[in-house]
């Protein structure tokens, strides 16, 4: 094998690893994403918020996360909603609360 096809060979398999280690939401699960979505919108650490539960939407087949975490000084357990849509994490505040989808709303959006 001569040194140009072994550059071809070696390039193609390079490039056929990329691609199938690639995903949408790049080395990161839609899980992580919405954890440290909630974490800077809300200003905490990732470490702190528990997925409680997971579901799909009906009407979307999006994954809703939802997340929760304990308030250290008083113990309070605070409950959020997430989803990933294209390339925005969509959440909401506890069980009815409203998504926050709208132009005012704070937004969490990744490459």
């Amino acid at each position: 094998m001569n040194a140009m096809t072994l550059t071809k060979t070696v390039s193609i398999s390079g490039l056929v690893l990329l691609l199938a280690a690639c995903s949408e939401t790049g080395d990161f699960t839609q899980e992580q994403i919405c954890r440290a979505s909630i974490a800077a919108i809300k200003g905490k650490s990732p470490t702190v918020m528990v997925v409680d539960k997971t579901e799909v939407e009906a009407e979307t087949e999006l994954n809703i996360f939802h997340i929760s975490y304990k308030r250290p000084d008083d113990g309070k357990k605070w409950h959020f909603r997430c989803k990933i849509d294209k390339k925005r994490a969509v959440w909401a505040q506890g069980k009815d609360g409203r998504w926050r989808d709208q132009a005012q709303d704070p937004t969490i959006r990744f490459p």
